[in-house]
């Protein structure tokens, strides 16, 4: 819970990338889902983990980030 994601993009490809819902580690040429938010790709090792993810992104995300773009707080 509330780990802080980093952000990784499609540009990242071939490089791993970590699941902002359970920390994991994963490829994000091989992962369970991807969501776009606030122009950032973020992936995910399970379905569940998406999921969670976009119900509630700023649970997720690192704080500073989600300050730093307070218009898009209802995406």
């Amino acid at each position: 819970m509330g780990q802080a994601a980093q952000v990784h993009t499609e540009s990242d490809a071939g490089k791993t990338a970590k699941d902002p819902v359970c920390g994991m580690e994963i490829d994000p040429s091989t992962s369970a889902g991807h969501s776009d938010y606030r122009g950032h790709v973020y992936h995910f090792c399970s379905r569940g983990c998406l999921t969670k993810f976009e119900a509630d992104p700023g649970r997720y995300l690192n704080t500073s980030e989600t300050q730093a773009n307070p218009d898009a707080a209802g995406d």
